[in-house]
């Protein structure tokens, strides 16, 4: 009886964690810690009933071997981090956030891999977070028309709408994962809807809420995130092969145009650039002599205070220049990627250490952001190349075995399965752009949702018998 409550809590948590994600982060303290508590009583007690059975206390741990492939990368992650305390230039700092962050969401990863192990408990834990992205869509469409949003009073970040998250940016991250399941689910109702009377008011009422979180998301102007947006879509058409991925896609792509046309209408930037007057700075001419350039003709127009890379020697400086000369300085992030280049550069193999970048970065550029806007570079910046290789390895693995699993579940599992692995996706994607992987509620997003493709093969048997819409 222990056992089963300790199992049914450890879900919970993990239900109520995913419904509170987008509005507190306080919430996601909580219940992570909670969801982490009742996994490691249920897994000490199994432990201890092992050993009274004559087993190892090892053997409750094992997984099944399919997924031991998993495993490996995993342990070699955790590896990494620790030994980036080590060697970090803020020790303190970095142990902290080893023991805080990485750990805490290695647990939370295992819980979801361990308590989400039926098409039943996959299909509550999509259908609550496709409820909680309706209800922050509505908090979005509240705080624009108000001036601020219920949940935490937040006003809007120049007339963009962030419901409670703390950027229009995070707000956008959030529904390139959930739009896709909403998606999939109004599809998954629909075809039942002749058979059970529930369907078709389950599909209406999903189908509102898809439109809605798809206008809310524009409503972010958050560039990345349309991207983000149109990369799920085509890993879903990709990954179902039918029509109805192919309508997604469609779907996906003239929202995208829409979208790009308000920007330029709203924001007065492009896609790829900032033409405001405040990103644009003057044009300074090139002195005599400069790079062999004839006194007089223009430079490219760079943000403020970067008239100084013009004459740099720097060979990354360089490159800057040249591709603010082509027009690609999009919101300044090339200035923030060069940076977040130069630490790489002069720490490629160990990094500054786990979680120094904001540290750092002001040895480099003291005038701009504290956050490169790409959770790559900044994974490498911190742990070296060789941790962003880990990490990237631990990513495809994961989603090779996500697909794998896909192909051997039921139709209706393999719908929601598949518009997961195509949120993901986009997701990933994303965190090119921004620096996602690091906040509180988008980090616990990520863990949690490489936990689910880590128990894709659980779910795949499970599914044979009992089909997520029973």
């Amino acid at each position: 009886m222990f056992l089963y409550w300790c199992e049914r809590l450890t879900f919970i948590s993990l239900c109520l964690l995913i419904f509170v994600l987008p509005a507190s982060i306080g919430g996601v303290s909580i219940f992570s810690c909670l969801a982490i508590l009742f996994f490691l009583l249920y897994k000490t007690a199994e432990s201890r009933l092992a050993v009274i059975r004559g087993q190892a206390w090892w053997s409750t741990w094992k997984t099944e071997p399919s997924s031991v492939r998993l495993t490996l990368p995993l342990v070699c992650f955790v590896a990494i981090n620790f030994l980036a305390t080590l060697w970090s230039d803020y020790p303190p700092q970095s142990r902290k956030a080893f023991v805080g962050k990485v750990l805490g969401h290695v647990f939370v990863y295992l819980a979801v891999r361990s308590a989400v192990n039926t098409p039943r408990r996959l299909r509550i834990l999509l259908n609550i977070l496709c409820v909680s992205a309706v209800l922050i869509s509505l908090d979005a469409l509240f705080q624009l028309w108000s001036g601020h949003d219920l949940f935490k009073r937040a006003s809007l970040v120049e007339g963009r709408v962030s419901a409670a998250f703390n950027h229009p940016n995070g707000l956008g991250a959030y529904l390139v994962l959930a739009l896709p399941l909403l998606y999939g689910s109004v599809i998954l109702y629909c075809r039942y809807w002749r058979t059970r009377a529930h369907s078709l008011l389950a599909a209406v009422m999903l189908g509102a809420g898809f439109c809605l979180s798809l206008t809310v998301m524009g409503l972010t102007y958050s560039r990345g995130a349309w991207l983000g947006l149109v990369v799920a879509a085509v890993s879903f058409m990709i990954f179902a092969r039918n029509r109805l991925a192919v309508v997604f896609l469609v779907v996906a792509v003239l929202a995208f145009m829409v979208y790009v046309q308000i920007l330029g209408a709203y924001r007065h930037v492009s896609l790829v650039s900032e033409n405001t007057p405040a990103a644009t700075g003057t044009i300074v001419p090139w002195q005599n002599g400069d790079s062999g350039k004839e006194p007089g003709v223009a430079l490219p127009a760079l943000p403020q205070g970067e008239a100084q890379t013009l004459y740099s020697q720097d060979s990354i400086d360089k490159i800057y220049v040249r591709l603010v000369h082509m027009g690609l300085g999009g919101s300044d992030r090339l200035i923030y990627w060069r940076d977040a280049i130069k630490i790489v550069r002069d720490h490629p193999w160990t990094g500054t250490g786990l979680n120094t970048y904001a540290n750092t970065i002001k040895k480099y550029n003291v005038d701009r952001g504290l956050y490169p806007h790409n959770g790559y570079l900044q994974m490498a910046a911190e742990l070296g190349i060789f941790g962003l290789a880990i990490f990237l390895w631990f990513l495809f693995a994961h989603m090779v075995y996500g697909v794998g699993a896909g192909r051997g579940m039921d139709p209706d599992t393999n719908l929601l399965w598949n518009t997961i692995l195509a949120g993901f996706a986009g997701f990933l994607a994303h965190g090119f752009l921004d620096t996602t992987f690091y906040s509180v509620q988008h980090g616990a997003l990520l863990w949690f949702f490489f936990g689910l493709l880590a128990a894709g093969h659980s779910l795949a048997k499970g599914s044979q018998k009992e089909p997520v819409c029973q």
